[in-house]
């Protein structure tokens, strides 16, 4: 594996989750959350990807990869519960009421 390759691969993971915080930023000041949260949720899924490229090119030892995927499943499951609580929010909205979760 050439080392230019190898720093390509860890920019780029690192770029990716840098964009996830700041999406983080984004739909929490956002008005409609759901559309940055569901972007969020295809990062992830990216973000996994190229663990799960780096990992099988030796890049990035196994148990570090199985630390990681821990945590992008969990970052998976925050993120669902928050599309489904914006969603419930922004419908209750749009319908002249609050949340129950609000009141």
């Amino acid at each position: 594996m050439q080392r230019d390759y190898k720093f390509t691969l860890g920019r780029r993971l690192d770029q990716q989750c840098f964009d996830l915080v700041m999406d983080v930023f984004r739909a929490n000041t956002a008005q409609e959350k759901a559309p940055i949260i569901r972007q969020m949720r295809e990062n992830v899924v990216a973000i996994e990807l190229s663990m799960r490229l780096a990992e099988d090119l030796k890049r990035m030892p196994r148990k570090d990869y199985a630390s990681a995927i821990q945590l992008t499943a969990s970052i998976g499951k925050q993120l669902t519960g928050w599309l489904r609580h914006s969603e419930t929010r922004q419908q209750a909205i749009r319908h002249g009421g609050r949340s129950s979760a609000h009141r």
